[in-house]
């Protein structure tokens, strides 16, 4: 579903159960474990996105991630802000390399390495409605010097 709304002086996650509720998925199959508290946003917009692709934005906002924990009983979509909400593994696993016996417990076979070219610098803009001529500007660069344009 695509929507245009406006959210005023709610948090990211209040946002995101809202919306979850509005699909008929009720409180008992989500939990949110957060560390840090999420501020209340003085005004948020959601313009032609899918309330998908919306939740998605808010949660890339707030470095929150969500999986998904399987039981019998039922399923559990939980969101986190750090490694805190993974379940433990119950034992290290042990890597060996392809030998072409069968292992009697589980083990890792194969590591695949993948490397990725980043950015150079970021620059990030803002736009505050209450004071519209104030100009919202910051540059970062990963050696550490600070740009302001």
């Amino acid at each position: 579903r695509t929507n245009q709304r406006i959210y005023q002086q709610m948090s990211a996650p209040k946002i995101i159960a809202l919306i979850l509720e509005e699909h008929g998925i009720k409180g008992n199959t989500y939990s949110f474990q957060l560390n840090e508290i999420c501020p209340d946003r003085d005004y948020c917009v959601q313009y032609d996105e899918t309330d998908l692709h919306f939740v998605q934005r808010l949660c890339e906002e707030e470095g929150i991630h969500y999986h998904f924990q399987h039981t019998p009983e039922g399923h559990l979509l939980v969101f986190g802000d750090d490694q805190t909400v993974f379940p433990k593994l119950g034992q290290p696993t042990a890597y060996v390399q392809g030998s072409g016996m069968v292992a009697d417990e589980p083990v890792i076979k194969g590591f695949k390495l993948r490397l990725e070219t980043r950015t150079g610098r970021v620059t990030r803009r803002d736009y505050d409605f209450e004071k519209p001529r104030l100009q919202l500007e910051a540059g970062y660069k990963p050696d550490g010097e600070s740009t302001e344009p």
